[in-house]
């Protein structure tokens, strides 16, 4: 389902409900855990835990094999920038008919901002100086100036 390179290790998610970690210089499996979260779609380590983004909008920290949160955000969400202490994921909410771009406080799962996209999709988000640039599919970028404090 997703890959991602991290603490020097390649995490796989896999369809059979496994996080798998490979050695980046041998190759061989690691470790291999359940996924405890149903429907994940993607997951981040981070220094709180692990991040998991699951089917249903929902964004769900897992400390130690224990839920830490769970907040609903949309009807799907992305995969999120951590940036130290600061979770940043697109949400879709068709409901709404609106993306946005929340900020999340990753040790408590609190909402710190929530920022109306004028585009619908994202390909990619990325740190240009203080800003944070989203892609999307349509080719436009989006920047957005994060709150300072």
């Amino acid at each position: 389902l997703w890959s991602f390179v991290a603490r020097s290790e390649l995490w796989v998610l896999t369809r059979s409900g496994t996080l798998d970690r490979y050695d980046l210089d041998s190759g061989r499996r690691t470790a291999s855990d359940q996924v405890p979260v149903a429907g994940a779609q993607v997951v981040v380590p981070t220094d709180e835990g692990l991040l998991y983004g699951a089917n249903g909008g929902e964004l769900v920290l897992v400390r130690d094999g224990q839920e830490g949160w769970r907040r609903e955000l949309g009807t799907s969400v992305s995969l999120p920038l951590v940036l130290g202490g600061m979770a940043w994921v697109h949400a879709t909410d068709t409901a709404t008919g609106r993306d946005r771009l929340i900020e999340l406080d990753v040790r408590s799962g609190k909402v710190r901002s929530s920022t109306g996209l004028p585009q619908f999709g994202i390909r990619g988000i990325t740190t240009v100086g203080d800003d944070l640039w989203l892609s999307t599919p349509n080719g436009r970028v989006t920047i957005v100036r994060p709150p300072s404090g």
